[in-house]
Parts: C-alpha cells; structure tokens; sequence
C-alpha cells in the first residue's frame, strides 16, 4: 500500500540496472459493474433461483454487503457518483441521464493514472452519454477486452481496470430463462407485482443475464489467477441501478438502490464475512485512492472502506442518501424536467421527499400530450411485466392497487417501516402515529442535502431541467421503432362507409416536440412500403423501403421530417384505382374493350370516387385528430405507382383543395386506351398552388409508357405548369416496373414535393 516517490527517482535513472528492486506494490483494483442488478439476486443473499458462484466467491473469499446503495438508479448519473465519489446531485448536468460529467469534478480513474496506475475500462464505462473531449470516458482509455488490457500493461504498475457488463440489461429473449431451466415457480416475486406467469417468466430471463454476467466474473478472476494477480487484487463486483422493471430501475425503493456489493483483496482484508452497516457507492472512489496512497480530493462526500477492510465495523454510517432527477423528460406539455426526489433510509424507516408530486414518475400516459410525442410510460423499460401490469390495470383491485404504486403520481412525501413493510408497499406518510419519525427523518434529509450544496434544496432546482437530453423514449404499445428518430403504426381494420375495410400504416417522426407538426403524404399499396415482402418469383421483395430514404433525406437536411400514411390495397385494386371519369367515354370504351386486363371492369366498374371519399372524408380526419399534421393543403400530398399513379393525378384533379401535390410514378397511362387523358386535359389543378411528378421507365410495363406521358406533358404545359418548378417528369433509361426502382428514385419526388414553393 505504500508508494514511496524517492523509489520513482532511482527507477528513472537506474532502470537498466535495478528494475526488480523499484517495483510499485501498490494492490491492483479491479471493478466488475453489472447494468441494471438489484439486491439481493445471488446465491449468497440467499436467492433460491440466482446461480452466480464467482460472485459467492469474491463474498466467501472477502467481504459482503448486506446495505449498499446507489446514489442515484439511472445509469448515468449512479455512475457519474461512482467515479467522482459524490452524491450525483453535486454533479450538475452529470445528475441526469445522457448528461455529461463536469470536468470540474475530480474523478478517481484520471487520479490513479496520474499517480502511476496504468488505466482502463472495457464494454460499458461512465454512461450513457457523450465524454469529455478533453478527458474522454471517465472510466479510462477504451480495451477491447481485460486480456487485452492486461497484454498492453507496462512491467511493474499497478492497474485500475473497469470492467461494463451489459447485464442484465433488456433486451432479453422471451422465453430464455424458463428454456434454460430456471425454475418460474421458485422465484420469490418483488411484493409490487402481481402474481402472473408472465411477470415470472420475464424474471426467469432476467435472472439468467444475472447468471451471464457472473460468468463473465469467472472469466475476469481466471486472468488474474493465470498472472499471479490474484491475491494483489482487490477486487470489487457490484451494480449501477435496479433491475428494468416496474417500481425498480429509476425509482428509490430497495428493489431500485439497493445493490449487491462483494469486494475481495486476498489477505488485505483482516477479517473477511458480511458487512450489515450502510455504504453507498460513491464511497469506492475514495477506497481505491486511499488503497493507493493518492489523496482524496475535499469535494468527495464518500468515504473510504478502509477501516471496515480492517475489521472496523461499528459506527460507519447509521443512514444513506440518494435521489433522482430527469431519467427521461416524460412529462406533458412542454415540460423537459424529471421526476426529483431525495431521500434517507435507515434500518427501519425509508422516508421519501418527491418535489414535484403533480408530475408522473414513471412519464406520461398521454403520449399525444408528451413533451416528447409519443412518449408513453416512458420512464419504465419496455417489458412483459410492464406490457401485463398496464394491460391488466383494470383486471381488479389487486391489479389496480399495484399498478397505480409503479405508474401513478406519488404524494410529496413517502415513509415506510421496513421492519413491517420491507417491499415498501404502505405509505405511512399520513399516519399520525409516524408523524414525529417524518419530521426527524425529513430534518436529516435536508440538514444533508443543504450541507452538501444540493441545487433542490437551495433554490436553484431549474439547473437539473434546463438541460438538453439525447437519449431515447419508450414509445405507445401501437408504435413500433423503425430506426431512433421515426416509428410505424399499423391500423389492422380500418373501418370505412366507402370501401371495404383495410389496413393502414403510418409512419411518423417520435421522439419530437409536442408542438411541432409535420406534412403528410398518403401512399398507395401501404403493404409494399415499410417493409419486405415475399415476391412472385419465390424471393425477398424489398418493398420501397421509405423510411430508410426519408431518413437519409433528412439526416442530408434535403427534406424536413414527414408524416407517410400507407393505404393497403384490396382484391380489387384494378377497380378501386382506375379513375371513374370521364365517366360517358370511360363506359363506352369499356364495352368496347376485349383487353384481357380492362374487361374486368365489365363486371368491376372502376370504383376511384369511393376509394378517394374514403381517404378525404374519414382517413384524412382521423390522421389529422390522431398524429402531429399540418393538415392544410400546402402541406398534404398523395402518391403512388402504376394504377397508384393513376388514381393519385386523379385525386389531386378532384381534391384540388386537399392536396397540394402528387406524385405519380411509373404511372399506367394505357387502360381503355388511355382514356383518363381525356379528362386529364381538363381538370388539372392551379399551376400556382400545386405540384405534379411524373416518372416513367424504358423496360418492361414502363416501355409502354412515353407515348401517353407526352400526352399529360403537353397538358401541363397548356395549363401553365412550368418543368422543374412546380411539374417534373423523369424518364429513367433502363427502369422497369418493380419495387426496387421506384424505390431507388424515390428521394427525387420526396425532395420535390416537400422543398418549398418556389418565389
């Protein structure tokens, strides 16, 4: 433990001759983080489903916490304290999820490196969120692994190695833990769930990433083994947070601070067994400093584990402190806080301070009112458990009960006697009895909050809110993630007066402001849109693949963010998309026609004006009421392909007011020979407030095409649409009649119709 300087000076000038005799003997530190790892899941806690027997034996072999506790329970701010060895809310913008940490803010791994150490970290350090570009990651230099950290490390220093799980971090594979025989019914069920096999089932899955990630441990303790390291290691395996499940992870009961804890340090620690007195992390940092004979900096609120090392057990800590502020901004309206809370917990009583009680701890309900549209719920981890608790909140009492306990709004203060209450269940906040026990445990929790500069308490509580967040959002149960910035929802039956019913999906941006609002463009044959298909030769049809383009378009700055609303076709799709006017000619050709496609319209007449109410009367009224659109006309577009470009120069002729724009690819001029350009001629719409794309290709169905587009291009030019300005037509020398080509020049009518009009 002791580092002598006068040693370093012989060691730089007498290296070559005396290199054994000036080696550092200073312990090595080897931190082990799990991600989202609640107390008491492991063997040694005596969980009776747990399998984790190298962390038993880092317990056995040391020291076992039985109190351990984050500063906070979110990733960022758990693990900002960690390395500054401070309570988060000391950290400003470091206090919340995504937000960088300070420079200001001494860190451990940066002080051991100065002081000789040879540091890093490996998978998850300090985070989420983006480093320092001065500093880096606060955990140290990136490695691809420990092995690899240990091949590079110089002769003769010590190292301080931060090894991330991932584990047991979701996303997990449903159904993994029960396959791989954990036993469901064993699992002692937190007392804020409901009892359901779905809930023990997802638990199953979980334990078996608890069980993972104490495989990993095995590997990084077989490493110091093979190097003769072992014993000079002290050793440290613990977690950032609780498990990602409702009322844990983000929340200030047990089951979301409460951390396993085991430190092993061959025969440095005097008298290895279990630890019953209070620790919270951000007492490591000031442990690995002393271990090191570097000195604590004065802003450290932890305090060194030396002394219980030694054996000194008694009078350590008699109460803990931790808190929250913003995990996500869930809240509605505009609202970019979190939900603050403090709090002090001794061995029998948790007493619970929430500052802001009118807002949601667990994020908004409303998602059409979220801050960040559609932000549902958010700050809970999208789960089973989380989908049955929500879905099964009105199923009786019992679920209604414990539901409203991890979902609900909380009152300003919380108090529960742990002795009676361990899961934390009855608040007895209200209870007179308790009511001199609140006020004392309220006085210490100020008292600690105040002596530590906490900006809450001191009047500068805006700081932890003004702060911008770049993390995601759990989204509404019908939103499903297409990439991080936009989401689908499908619409299975979609209920019509017109037509026949039929699915919908629409593509949105998420993770946006409430106030901001987005054109839209309706799309025909919505199936082929989003997503691949299986096609007619037996293979894989890419469909158009519309979000990957709009996405690129915006990441470029080409287009701003948009609204697509895919309408699936029908069995009769040629009838549903083929113009009805103009209607006397169209009649007269179609009994005159022997063509083996249009003479189903003998049977089928064309049936556009129906498909085309339906989209305006009650489509376009619901995506207007449902999703954040600029529903005018300037903003609203209509597109296709083949007999969906038809019908789309069709409804912008019929709906002039409605649309602004259309786009018509590859469109299939020929039926009745060509008789829609008749009524094309002379109904287009004012050249002054719309757009029209036409494209065509040379192969397959589109080598039929060019006679019939100079038609509708000699139209336009007579209605006084001008090419390039607010009418395009594109002919692509060898593009066919598929989805792949329409997809590959789609960006071209995206940009066109929504660059703004031109002066």
């Amino acid at each position: 433990m002791h580092y002598h300087l006068n040693c370093l000076s012989l060691l730089v000038v007498f290296l070559s001759v005396l290199p054994a005799q000036c080696q550092d003997t200073r312990p090595n530190i080897l931190f082990i983080i799990a991600d989202d790892w609640s107390h008491p899941h492991a063997g040694v806690y005596g969980d009776p489903v747990a399998r984790t027997p190298h962390f038993d034996r880092i317990a056995r072999e040391g020291l076992l916490f039985e109190q351990a506790y984050v500063s906070s329970p979110s990733c960022t701010p758990s693990r900002a304290a960690i390395v500054t060895g401070q309570h988060f809310w000391r950290l400003g913008i470091g206090a919340n999820l995504y937000g960088p940490l300070p420079e200001q803010h001494p860190r451990y791994p940066q002080l051991l490196e100065e002081s000789g150490y040879f540091v890093g970290y490996t998978r998850k350090g300090w985070g989420p969120g983006k480093p320092s570009k001065n500093k880096g990651n606060p955990a140290g230099a990136n490695y691809e692994s420990f092995g690899d950290f240990l091949g590079q490390r110089p002769s003769g220093k010590p190292f301080c190695f931060w090894f991330g799980s991932h584990e047991p971090h979701r996303g997990y594979r449903q159904g993994s833990g029960k396959a791989a025989g954990i036993s469901t019914g064993a699992i002692r069920l937190p007392g804020c769930f409901p009892e359901s096999l779905i809930i023990r089932e997802d638990m199953a899955d979980y334990y078996l990433e608890v069980q993972a990630f104490d495989e990993q441990i095995g590997i990084l303790l077989a490493h110091l083994e093979v190097q003769g390291e072992l014993d000079n290691t002290v050793v440290v395996v613990t977690s950032d947070n609780g498990m990602p499940f409702p009322r844990c992870k983000g929340n200030l009961y047990d089951m979301g601070v409460r951390m396993p804890l085991a430190i092993r340090w061959g025969n440095g620690i005097s008298e290895p067994g279990v630890v019953r007195e209070f620790v919270s992390l951000t007492d490591l940092a000031p442990t690995f400093l002393n271990l090191a004979d570097v000195q604590i900096p004065s802003q450290m609120t932890g305090r060194s584990l030396i002394p219980i090392f030694n054996g000194e057990r008694v009078d350590q800590r008699q109460q803990v402190f931790f808190g929250r502020e913003r995990h996500l901004p869930g809240q509605e309206k505009g609202d970019q806080g979190g939900y603050p809370m403090r709090a002090v917990r001794n061995k029998a009583y948790l007493y619970i301070r929430n500052f802001r009680p009118d807002r949601w701890p667990a994020g908004t309900p409303n998602y059409r009112s979220a801050t960040y549209y559609p932000a549902f719920y958010p700050d809970v981890d999208g789960s089973p458990t989380r989908s049955y608790m929500i879905g099964q909140r009105h199923q009786n009492e019992y679920h209604a009960t414990l539901f409203s306990l991890a979902f609900g709004k909380r009152p300003a203060e919380e108090l529960y006697d742990l002795r009676q209450d361990p899961n934390q269940i009855h608040n007895l906040a209200e209870n007179s009895d308790f009511l001199q026990i609140k006020r004392e445990l309220a006085t210490q929790l100020i008292d600690e909050l105040e002596k530590t500069n906490d900006p809450r308490v001191l009047g500068g509580e805006e700081i932890f809110e003004s702060y911008p967040y770049s993390g995601g959002f759990i989204y509404a149960p019908n939103f499903k993630r297409h990439g991080r910035k936009f989401a689908t929802v499908k619409i299975d039956s979609f209920a019509s007066q017109h037509i026949t019913t039929r699915s919908i999906e629409v593509f949105v941006p998420v993770g946006v402001e409430h106030t901001e609002r987005f054109p839209v463009l309706y799309m025909f044959d919505g199936q082929n849109l989003f997503h691949s298909f299986p096609g007619w030769n037996g293979g894989i049809n890419q469909g158009w693949q519309v979000g990957k383009t709009i996405e690129q378009l915006i990441e470029n700055g080409a287009i701003p963010k948009v609204i697509v609303v895919g309408i699936f076709n029908s069995p009769q799709r040629m009838s549903e998309y083929m113009p009805a006017k103009p209607a006397d000619l169209l009649a007269e050709r179609i009994r005159a026609t022997d063509h083996e496609w249009y003479k189903t319209f003998k049977d089928s007449p064309p049936d556009s004006d129906r498909q085309l109410k339906f989209l305006v009367e009650e489509l376009k009224p619901f995506i207007d009421a449902t999703f954040m659109t600029k529903p005018d006309r300037s903003h609203t577009f209509i597109a296709g392909s083949s007999m969906g470009g038809l019908i789309s120069a069709y409804a912008v002729c019929e709906y002039p007011h409605v649309f602004g724009g259309a786009a018509c690819l590859s469109t299939h001029w020929p039926p009745l020979d060509g008789v829609f350009l008749e009524y094309l001629k002379d109904h287009l719409p004012d050249p002054k407030t719309h757009k029209i794309y036409f494209d065509y290709g040379t192969e397959g169905l589109d080598a039929e095409y060019e006679p019939f587009q100079k038609i509708a291009d000699q139209a336009m030019q007579e209605k006084g649409f001008k090419h390039n300005e607010n009418w395009i037509t594109r002919k692509f020398e060898g593009g066919n009649h598929h989805e792949e080509d329409w997809r590959d020049r789609f960006h071209i009518p995206l940009q066109f119709l929504l660059s703004p009009p031109s002066n």
